[in-house]
């Protein structure tokens, strides 16, 4: 099993995502065809 390494994990949702609110729960998709419809993703620069 890989280790997870969740500061860089939490720095990547907070400084990467750019959240307007923070998140209760976050889920790791392998495939973007498993997101729901209306699924808002961050913008990319």
């Amino acid at each position: 099993m890989e280790h997870l390494n969740y500061q860089e994990i939490a720095q990547f949702i907070r400084e990467d995502l750019r959240l307007k609110t923070f998140p209760l729960a976050v889920k790791f998709l392998k495939d973007k065809a498993d997101l729901p419809e209306k699924t808002r993703q961050p913008g990319y620069v």
